[in-house]
């Protein structure tokens, strides 16, 4: 009996790995995939769950549109009509903070104005203007606390949460705001490289 044969082995059926599988059957129809998991279902950190017809989604709830890779997906996974977009301007968003939802204002004048965070911790973010950038590749939730302070952790958490369903303490802010790094590292300060670059533009 002859042993089966792959030519492209995908540990994962997570969003990696369903995105890799789909990419290289686009661009080579005639491979042989093998997709392995270890649970019982695919999608790894993103499932749907109904509950007394209420829908929730677990894992991120968005991707960013500002990568082509992400364009090409849904196009080839025929999706595209189905896209719908969050402006800032128009969508709420929310984030959990000692067992209650707060609303988070989408303009940077109205986040410092609200109530989210205490107004000592408010002048902590603007020891960004004095840090050193990080050596390394710091965690996401090391990087934060130590350019912004503490306090702003739990919004870290459900931002990247919502985009990549990942942990904060591990995922690095290297891979997953590499412009914002590049803004650190050349300006010393996230908030004065943002100040600098939107003077420019004017």
């Amino acid at each position: 009996m002859t042993s089966p044969s792959h030519d492209v082995l995908i540990v994962g059926a997570g969003l990696s790995g369903l995105s890799v599988a789909r990419f290289l059957r686009d661009k080579q129809p005639g491979l042989k995939l093998l997709l392995l998991e270890k649970n019982n279902h695919p999608g790894g950190a993103i499932s749907s769950h109904s509950e007394e017809g209420y829908l929730a989604e677990w894992g991120a709830h968005g991707f960013l549109d500002n990568c082509l890779e992400s364009r090409v997906l849904i196009h080839i996974a025929g999706l595209k009509q189905e896209v719908e977009k969050a402006p800032l301007k128009e969508f709420v968003r929310y984030v959990c903070l000692d067992g209650a939802l707060k609303c988070i204002p989408q303009s940077p004048p109205k986040i410092i104005k609200a109530p989210l965070i205490p107004f000592s911790a408010k002048l902590r973010i603007l020891a960004d203007l004095w840090k050193k950038p990080l050596p390394g590749e710091p965690t996401v939730a090391d990087w934060v606390e130590y350019r912004f302070g503490k306090a702003l952790i739990p919004f870290a958490d459900a931002v990247f949460t919502g985009t990549y369903a990942g942990d904060i303490n591990r995922l690095t802010i290297d891979s997953v705001m590499a412009g914002v790094r590049d803004i650190e590292k050349e300006y010393g300060s996230v908030l004065r490289g943002l100040w600098k670059k939107a003077q420019a533009k004017k």
